[in-house]
């Protein structure tokens, strides 16, 4: 599947000191390099350590690990990659019991679009306050428009994020969400979001269909997409892969 290919990919890459394919040596990540990596698909030295840095939750109380990549040189010219694409920045949020090491290939997939993308390390107890402090990070380095995207767990954790962050941000995209992942309760912050929404899981995937039409009806702003999958059981970045092209238009007519 493509989603466990771009993370595959990257992380392997990674860990052989590769500059080829997702996650090249080009599009170094803004800042100085962090020197201690605890990603396990990180090698210190390689390109891919230089694309690592580390920013403060947005309560001082967690030091967040993230993979920051630049919009690529690639991007830069293409008709993707308007002037104002430029401005925009993507924070993507992994799926429970993952690392930057699984959502590293979409960062670099939405560099490649012409974003500038960062995708962060969450724990299990402060993801709002980490995913605010990547947007805090974002607009620290030029993005003045920011897109939140999650899986699963990181869905849960951008809607909430979304509903709560000041300025808000200009959109945010959820792939199969649960309504509740402790701490997280998305059925409260949904009928506060004012800004528009992507809403998507699997039809056959569990409850999480379920909970994403049960988001999207709660949902306040009226500028809301919903999108079951028919007739599969992809989860999280595994659906991603299915629905790049509509997300891709959707950021672009929100940015």
């Amino acid at each position: 599947m493509l989603a466990v290919g771009l993370s595959g990919l990257a992380a392997a890459a990674a860990v052989a000191g590769c500059s080829s394919g997702h996650g090249s040596a080009t599009g170094a990540a803004p800042g100085s390099p962090s020197a201690s990596i605890a990603a396990p698909c990180i090698v210190p030295g390689t390109p891919f350590a230089k694309r690592i840095t580390h920013f403060p939750s947005a309560d001082g109380h967690e030091t967040v690990e993230a993979y920051v990549r630049e919009r690529s040189p690639v991007a830069a010219g293409s008709s993707a990659a308007a002037s104002d694409a430029a401005s925009v920045g993507v924070v993507i949020d992994h799926q429970s019991q993952q690392t930057l090491c699984d959502s590293m290939g979409w960062a670099d997939q939405f560099a490649s679009e012409g974003y500038l993308a960062v995708a962060p390390t969450l724990d299990d107890n402060d993801q709002v306050t980490e995913t605010e402090g990547a947007v805090a990070y974002l607009r620290a380095h030029g993005a003045t428009k920011i897109v939140l995207l999650g899986a699963s767990m990181g869905g849960t954790t951008v809607l909430q994020t979304a509903a709560e962050e000041r300025p808000p941000v200009q959109a945010v995209i959820s792939l199969s969400g649960p309504e509740n992942f402790y701490p997280l309760d998305a059925t409260a912050g949904a009928p506060k979001l004012t800004v528009p929404v992507f809403y998507s899981a699997g039809e056959l995937d569990g409850s999480f269909a379920a909970a994403e039409t049960n988001l999207y009806d709660a949902t306040a702003e009226k500028d809301k997409v919903l999108n079951i999958v028919p007739g599969t059981d992809l989860h999280g970045f595994d659906l991603l892969s299915t629905l790049l092209d509509p997300i891709n238009a959707f950021i672009r007519a929100h940015v």
